[in-house]
């Protein structure tokens, strides 16, 4: 329904149009897609799912990805054992599982 924007965490303004994540991005998850600063694929895949998207639109997601060259298994699995990413053992599955599959 809207658009998810992740701020920094002392990002001051609110919006009924956006809905806003609050965190603090390490340079290597962060991207710029047409003069635009973005979090990258890998990143914005596992944060979807802490967000609760449902596990087959995450797989169908992880999917394309890989099949369009956007994001490398390793580069999905470093995001979702970064620290602090409590849906680890969520996603962690999703991942591999999606990964055995595009692999056969």
């Amino acid at each position: 329904d809207r658009v998810h924007l992740t701020v920094p965490p002392v990002f001051g303004r609110a919006s009924s149009n956006f809905a806003l994540h609050r965190a603090v991005l390490r340079p290597d998850e962060l991207a710029m897609y047409e003069g635009v600063q973005v979090t990258t694929v890998a990143r914005s895949i596992v944060d979807a799912a802490a967000e609760g998207v449902g596990p087959e639109q995450i797989q169908k997601a992880i999917g394309q990805a890989l099949e369009r060259a956007m994001v490398s298994p390793e580069q999905l699995r470093a995001a979702a054992a970064r620290p602090g990413y409590r849906h680890k053992r969520v996603v962690q599955p999703l991942i591999d599982a999606t990964v055995a599959h595009a692999a056969a």
